[in-house]
């Protein structure tokens, strides 16, 4: 933000959505602040295709290319915090002990190569199209800039509405029928639609507003459910609500955001 002080426009993405999570991912690995730049692509093929699933071969070769130059770049990184322990996660990673029993270099890759993909794209959506969805709905903007104890709230509403993670799939293991009656069978994919869920009417009055003294807004399923629910999305809600409250603090005049 204080980059951005003085500017009359800005890209919201480039300035403020796109590298605070990115930093705060690093940050907690210990991904050098020279090295930042280079893992800004790789995430986003990572992100987009990797969470949406390829529907291209294509795709699919991006997917493989990013993931390499990725996994590569940590298995460096690893190697060098196994000589010199720094204050990160992936030092703790690589002395992580149970029982006698480690973690092995391909464990301690996969796991914060899918930390820094999972934290990077999604609460960057969250970020920027949940700052336009707040500029749609001004009056909504106004009583948060006059009363920043709904930002939290706030930020809840932005997860159910804006859903950064649009759908996932799940094979199943077994045969099963769901509650509606659909059967399913061992070793099918079934797509759940997180964004569909999130504007379910019969528990969302108005399910298609933005209404930031929604009581039940938390019950949104943005970071998944169950055994499934997203690990980062403490550290999400974290980012998005000390960017809105800094912008609300140092630009209180919401009627002249654009």
């Amino acid at each position: 933000l204080k980059q951005i002080e003085g500017d009359d426009e800005i890209d919201f993405v480039d300035a403020l959505a796109n590298p605070l999570p990115l930093a705060m991912i690093c940050e907690i690995l210990g991904v050098p602040l020279a090295d930042r730049d280079k893992f800004t692509d790789w995430c986003r093929t990572l992100a987009i295709i990797g969470l949406d699933l390829p529907r291209s071969t294509q795709e699919m070769q991006e997917l493989a290319e990013a993931s390499d130059g990725l996994t590569t770049y940590i298995a460096k990184l690893l190697e060098e915090r196994k000589l010199n322990p720094q204050e990160d996660l992936l030092s703790v990673l690589a002395a992580a002990e149970s029982d006698g029993d480690k973690l092995t270099d391909r464990e301690i890759i996969a796991t914060a190569s899918f930390l820094l993909i999972a934290g990077f794209e999604t609460t960057v959506n969250l970020l920027s199209v949940g700052t336009l969805v707040l500029l749609e709905n001004r009056d909504q903007l106004r009583q948060a800039a006059v009363n920043q104890d709904l930002v939290p709230n706030l930020v809840e509403e932005a997860l159910r509405v804006v859903s950064p993670v649009q759908y996932t799939a799940r094979t199943s293991d077994s045969n099963l029928v769901l509650s509606d009656g659909t059967k399913v069978h061992r070793g099918q994919t079934i797509v759940l639609i997180l964004a569909g869920a999130n504007r379910d009417p019969a528990l969302f009055e108005q399910p298609n507003q933005f209404l930031i003294h929604r009581e039940n807004a938390r019950r949104n399923i943005a970071f998944g459910y169950g055994a499934h629910h997203c690990i980062g999305a403490q550290l999400a809600r974290l980012g998005a609500e000390t960017l809105w409250r800094e912008l609300l603090t140092q630009h209180p005049d919401v009627d002249s955001w654009q």
